[in-house]
């Protein structure tokens, strides 16, 4: 792998260094567990190899592992992808279907008046699948993103910030993979949903295929398991656009700092300017 390509993405020399290092092999097929023992081959500190590691994890190459010793965990995808291509995404294969995209707008709008019916508190709402760092491992970049502020007269803290995440499946494309994919927001978001657009505008119909399809059975099955929302929208623009819901998501707990770097990296000044303004 090129260094110079690594650096252009932002990687600092010792960062580079464990990519490097990883590349050569050193990590054990399966779970790409790596061993804590990697600062001492490439003779680091230890509070180096920490600092080292922290871009790595911010772009989602690397995640640290369960337990002790500070072990850390490839993302095979995405590091397989920067070792094949230097750090840049690989492009999708051209898709004659419909987008999600075309539909963004659209949930956007509806995500907004789910905000205020259902959530305390004022929220900015934005598309966050075109927008933001692109380099930040799989499955780390909602469709949707919502932002906003919950205030307590008691409770401490008296202000808190909660994300909600929207990832958008078409009705045909959609699958268990899709739920796991919202699951994953989890790492930053307060709730995950996952919304189908559905191949017509029957709202009766829509229900029924949690009854008598497969594929859509699973879904179910998976979201009630995971705590992700799941619910609908129509095919088409129908008068008074609401989400057709078939499971509330449960609350996470994210880390902190993981809900920072998201907010930093992934919505616009606007949105970030919004959030900051209602926290103390």
């Amino acid at each position: 792998m090129d260094k110079e390509k690594l650096k252009a993405m932002g990687l600092g020399d010792d960062a580079v260094e464990i990519v490097l290092y990883l590349e050569n092999g050193n990590f054990r097929d399966g779970n790409y567990s790596v061993s804590a023992k990697v600062y001492q081959d490439l003779n680091f500190d230890i509070d180096r190899y920490r600092a080292a590691r922290i871009p790595l994890i911010e772009r989602g190459f690397v995640t640290l592992s369960r337990g002790r010793g500070g072990r850390i965990c490839i993302d095979s995808e995405a590091f397989l992808n920067i070792s094949s291509e230097g750090g840049k995404a690989k492009k999708p294969a051209a898709d004659t279907k419909e987008p999600e995209a075309s539909y963004y707008d659209r949930i956007k709008k509806i995500a907004e008046s789910l905000c205020k019916d259902v959530y305390v508190g004022d929220y900015i709402v934005e598309v966050t699948a075109r927008q933001g760092e692109r380099d930040v491992g799989k499955w780390r970049r909602p469709d949707i993103t919502a932002g906003g502020v919950e205030a307590f007269k008691f409770a401490q803290p008296k202000r808190v910030l909660n994300i909600v995440s929207f990832e958008v499946k078409l009705f045909d494309r959609c699958s268990v993979d899709a739920v796991y994919e919202a699951l994953a927001h989890g790492r930053f978001s307060t709730v995950s949903y996952l919304v189908i657009v559905f191949n017509s505008n029957d709202e009766r119909e829509f229900y029924s295929v949690f009854d008598n399809n497969d594929r859509m059975i699973n879904v179910y099955d998976e979201c009630r398991k995971r705590g992700v929302g799941l619910c609908g929208v129509s095919k088409d623009e129908i008068e008074s656009p609401v989400f057709w819901y078939m499971l509330d998501p449960r609350e996470n707990a994210p880390d902190p700092y993981t809900v920072d770097d998201f907010v930093t990296r992934q919505l616009t000044e606007e949105a970030r300017k919004f959030i900051a303004d209602r926290l103390p």
